[in-house]
């Protein structure tokens, strides 16, 4: 079944997305597969596409894989753009032997054939771990300052090694955690020195409407968990929202395509408008 209806007005500018040979993103479930990254890697039609997200991962992941990426990659670094959407501060992730992984978790992600991400999915009670034991004795030992503290290494961590080498990148955060959602994840602003307080926001500017919130406002939540995104959400906001924010960040002209929905496969079709 085909989801259509986004009429031309929504086109903006003269499509120039081609300037960039490779495309690599990171993030949580927000971000891997059937996403916004799938819009921008149809968009911008990359010669090379990596998804570094893993669903449930934190900072530390998110961080640490999209550096494991471009270190192991060949990519010109002027013709890159890395998109990456920040998950809940509450979330710990750890770099293990694969072995330890539980299978049964939906998804995965490997830095080599036997060493992989172990995740605890954050801080309340019903967080999902992805290993079979271990993990979850972390949160005993943290408070929220102490988290506050490490998630702003992990993003200043990313932030200066593609500053360093000279990326193009764009830094988004995947809720405004003010609004009711089913975490408990929580501002690292309000836990840090008012020096480094400021030195975040520019990092992870607040200039751009995230996606939870977007489709908290519009009615198009998952309404199997009312956190997720539907494929409609998705889509609108990438639409709407970032492909329009990645042209003004980077200053080139976008003209988004024309998109249907196959909401039977839950991914996106990009169609002739006329």
């Amino acid at each position: 079944m085909l989801h259509t209806g986004y009429p031309s007005s929504w086109r903006i500018g003269n499509l120039s997305l081609k300037m960039f040979e490779n495309l690599l993103v990171g993030g949580c479930s927000f971000t891997q597969k059937s996403t916004w990254a799938v819009v921008l890697q149809r968009q911008f039609n990359p010669k090379k596409y990596y998804d570094c997200a893993l669903g449930g991962a934190g900072n530390y992941h998110i961080s640490q894989s999209v550096q494991w990426a471009l270190e192991n990659s060949d990519f010109n670094p002027e013709k890159t753009l890395v998109v990456v959407m920040w998950s809940g501060n509450d979330r710990d992730d750890e770099i293990i032997d694969a072995k330890y992984l539980n299978r049964t978790y939906h998804s995965k992600f490997l830095f080599t054939t036997d060493v992989a991400t172990a995740i605890t999915g954050g801080m309340h009670e019903n967080a999902i771990s992805n290993t079979q034991k271990y993990v979850k004795n972390f949160y005993s030992l943290k408070s929220k300052k102490s988290k506050a503290i490490e998630n702003y290494l992990h993003i200043i961590s990313l932030y200066h090694y593609l500053k360093s080498n000279n990326y193009k990148f764009i830094f988004l955060d995947y809720l405004n955690r003010s609004l009711p959602n089913r975490t408990v994840d929580f501002d690292i602003v309000n836990f840090l020195p008012k020096k480094l307080k400021k030195k975040y926001l520019n990092m992870v500017p607040r200039d751009i409407e995230d996606i939870y919130s977007y489709c908290l406002k519009n009615n198009m939540l998952d309404t199997s968990d009312d956190f997720h995104q539907t494929a409609e959400g998705q889509l609108d906001w990438a639409l709407k929202i970032l492909l329009p924010y990645i042209g003004k960040k980077l200053c080139i002209p976008i003209k988004p395509d024309y998109y249907a929905i196959d909401l039977d496969q839950n991914d996106y079709i990009p169609i002739d408008e006329n």
